[in-house]
């Protein structure tokens, strides 16, 4: 592996994952790959207001992505 991983891909990673667990759907959405991919190097996502979960998990996903 490169340099250029470390932990913090990792928990980059976990974020995406709890925030599907809770939301059933992925955080960064567009219309293209390059659209998603832009939104994703700019941490560009919305939290879904239909769903309620706990200021924690909230707190946690956030934190992560």
């Amino acid at each position: 592996m490169g340099d250029s991983y470390d932990k913090t891909i990792d928990i980059w990673s976990l974020g995406c994952i709890v925030y599907q667990m809770f939301f059933g759907d992925t955080p960064f959405v567009g219309y293209s790959e390059e659209e998603i991919q832009e939104k994703m190097i700019k941490g560009d996502y919305k939290i879904h207001r239909n769903v309620t979960i706990s200021l924690a998990a909230l707190d946690f996903i956030n934190s992560c992505l």
